[in-house]
């Protein structure tokens, strides 16, 4: 197999599902050496009454390898077992894959032309140039998906110590925020406030200011509509020369600086005490430091939960199932052997036919009374649970990161709790309140976490909750 460096798909149409982007090209997928340098059609050389060893001849190159035995059946069986294709089309490699070459459309139609036959092909329409392009196409696009992959991993790998220095900086610069805002919440606050009533106060000045001198202009120009601006680079600029464009400005920002200035009236109370509640929970978090530093813990057991998740997809990914099929040297019949027969679903034992499924234990009693007879590895096939086991995969990193989350919030929430209800905060504040706390959380209160994180987990699916979490 090493100087069979190219891959040829047997049936380029099926890449038009459009699971393609997640599963791939589903069809018989075989290493060549080198990709067909002419359209041919093993079937339809056969309808034609050619040779059937001429035509084994010529689409052997494009075969799965098979033993001799195997290969000796007709054309028609090789095919319909999917060992050789039906028909491929003149090739070119790019990036070891052997991809359809450019082909000269008809003159008078392009999509619809007809590029195989459907009585070449053993199917039941014909292969038109449209379907090629469409499959193509759709192929191009999951081997976009899975290049963009392997750079996002690749840029990890190079840049992660950048990321690890980012996390630790956002970290420290939260603390000391933190901590300031049991001094600055207030002022903070305030200067929010005042910072967007001035940004969206002279925004609305400066419109209405373009606007009052736009429309006591007199060059026609801004008198026109958007409809009626020609498509040019300057484009942007003749859309700024619109006194519709400044009226739409002026009228949008008045509406939202009106909005703003009404809920600050209304909510004004609820401020004061947002900015209360603030001063008093830097206060708790200034006298229990301990609980800046405990977040850490939960986000790394929740990166913990992530990796293995990743682990686990990626050894599903790989899960596969060895298939076996019988083959006989030199043609031998072995159906004498009462040992070469098995039976299926109940009904009376059946002698190993050529290309049956086998399996090497079951097949090791015949193989020992008809030496000829082999139960060959062919290839591995998806596992029938492949799919259940990706979505309890899934179904387990939402339970196992919402679970963390929960434990997290429980903990600090026994933390503060003793605080709040601490009359004598200098003196009588516990020594160890945060362990206290994961004590209790650990003992009394887990499996309320693991019950409430697993109905979370379950709601996170839109189709199961209608969107609500």
């Amino acid at each position: 197999m090493v100087d069979r460096r190219a891959l040829l798909m047997f049936d380029l149409t099926q890449c038009l599902n459009p699971a393609v982007l997640v599963t791939g090209c589903l069809t018989t997928h075989v290493c060549v050496k080198e990709c067909p340098t002419e359209n041919y059609s093993p079937l339809g050389a056969l309808r034609l009454g050619i040779n059937e060893d001429i035509i084994k001849k010529k689409m052997k190159p494009y075969c799965r390898p098979v033993s001799d035995e195997q290969f000796k059946q007709g054309v028609k069986t090789l095919v319909d077992k999917e060992i050789c294709p039906p028909w491929y089309l003149k090739s070119t490699e790019i990036l070891g894959r052997c991809f359809p070459a450019s082909m000269q459309a008809a003159e008078n139609n392009t999509n619809e032309e007809v590029i195989v036959r459907k009585v070449d092909t053993g199917g039941d329409h014909d292969i038109t140039k449209g379907e090629i392009a469409g499959s193509l196409y759709r192929f191009s696009a999951f081997l976009n998906v899975r290049q963009f992959g392997e750079r996002v991993f690749s840029d990890l790998r190079e840049t992660y110590w950048m990321i690890g220095l980012a996390l630790i900086g956002a970290c420290i610069v939260s603390f000391i925020w933190i901590v300031l805002m049991r001094f600055l919440a207030s002022f903070m606050v305030w200067v929010s406030i005042l910072t967007v009533f001035l940004g969206i106060g002279s925004l609305l000045g400066y419109c209405g200011y373009r606007l009052y001198f736009v429309w006591l202009s007199t060059d026609p120009e801004t008198h026109k509509n958007i409809f009626q601006l020609n498509w040019t680079p300057e484009i942007v600029d003749d859309f700024l020369k619109q006194r519709d464009t400044w009226m739409a400005f002026t009228i949008l920002l008045g509406i939202v600086f009106l909005v703003i200035v009404l809920l600050f009236l209304f909510l004004r109370q609820r401020i004061l005490l947002a900015i209360a509640l603030i001063e008093q929970g830097s206060k708790a978090v200034g006298q229990m430091f301990s609980s800046l530093f405990f977040p850490i813990i939960p986000f790394l057991l929740q990166l913990v939960v992530v990796g293995w998740f990743l682990v686990v997809a990626l050894y599903l990914s790989s899960w596969g199932e060895q298939e076996y099929r019988v083959s006989f040297k030199n043609n031998r019949d072995c159906s004498d052997f009462e040992a070469c027969s098995r039976t299926v679903n109940d009904s009376i034992p059946q002698a190993y036919q050529s290309n049956d499924t086998c399996t090497p234990q079951e097949f090791e009693p015949c193989k020992t009374v008809c030496p000829e007879a082999m139960c060959q590895f062919v290839k591995y096939t998806k596992n029938k649970d492949y799919s259940w086991m990706q979505f309890v995969n899934v179904f387990g990193l939402y339970w196992g990161v919402f679970f963390f989350s929960a434990f997290a919030e429980i903990v600090l929430a026994g933390v503060f709790s003793q605080w709040y209800w601490t009359f004598n905060k200098k003196t009588d504040l516990p020594d160890c309140s945060l362990g206290t706390a994961m004590w209790n959380a650990t003992v009394f209160h887990l499996g309320t976490i693991a019950f409430g994180s697993l109905l979370i987990a379950y709601c996170s699916d839109d189709q199961n909750c209608s969107g609500v979490h």
